[in-house]
This record gives C-alpha cells, sequence and structure tokens, in this order.
C-alpha cells in the first residue's frame, strides 16, 4: 500500500465502498509501467504518436490501482479477486473507470470568455 499524503483524494464506487488514491505522478507512472512488464512480460508497445498502448487492460488496470491505492474499503483486497470463481467481477473495471474520472475532473478545465478575448481585433 502507497503511504498516506496531503494529496490524497476518496472516491465512492458503488457497491464496494470508499477507496483513498494517492495523486498520481510521473514516478507512479514508472511503477506502474515496471509492475505491468513485470506481470504481462512487457505486453505493450507505442503507437503511431509514440504513446504507450498496453495489450492487457485489466492487467494495466490492476497495476494501477496497486500503485494508487492508500486505502481500501473494509473487506476489499485486490489480490483476492478470483476470475475463476467469478470470471462476470467487474470490480476492478468500475474501481479503474471511477479512479480515472476523478484524475481527469483535476485538469485545468480552459477558461470560457475570459477578460480580453479579442482584445485588439480589428481595431
Amino acid at each position: 500500500m502507497r503511504s498516506p499524503h496531503k494529496e490524497d483524494f476518496t472516491i465512492e464506487v458503488e457497491r464496494i465502498g470508499t477507496f483513498t488514491f494517492g495523486r498520481r505522478t510521473k514516478k507512479d507512472q514508472f511503477k506502474i509501467r515496471g509492475l505491468y512488464t513485470q506481470l504481462t512480460g512487457g505486453n505493450w508497445k507505442e503507437d503511431e504518436e509514440g504513446n504507450q498502448v498496453y495489450g492487457d487492460m485489466e492487467a494495466l488496470m490492476y497495476c494501477t490501482l496497486e500503485v494508487l491505492t492508500v486505502v481500501n474499503p473494509p473487506g476489499f483486497s485486490l489480490a483476492d479477486l478470483d476470475p475463476l470463481k467469478d470470471p462476470d467481477d467487474d470490480r476492478l473495471g468500475r474501481i479503474f473507470l471511477a479512479l480515472r474520472q476523478k484524475e481527469a475532473s483535476f485538469r485545468a478545465q480552459p477558461e470560457k470568455g475570459g477578460a480580453g478575448e479579442g482584445a485588439g481585433a480589428g481595431s
């Protein structure tokens, strides 16, 4: 588990509970990539623009949650997910999606019609 930090945030995932995650850093990206490579034998490549493309999305979700999770809800453990017992278990995907949506909300939104917009145009 990741150590707590002042920039941690919580997410409520329906029917699972409340998770606490650390804010993603570049160092975390390397940790996620390293764990992914370790688990999959490097099952990734780059696309035409040089962006990383993962061959096993479930492994990427698992690695991301493994690296960024500070606190799981009571009774939940990534290590206890059992695909043989319940092949239709979608908790991994639902948690990952909730995390990505929250992370997307941290991005600065472009200003709409700020002061000085168009100033000097046509004058």
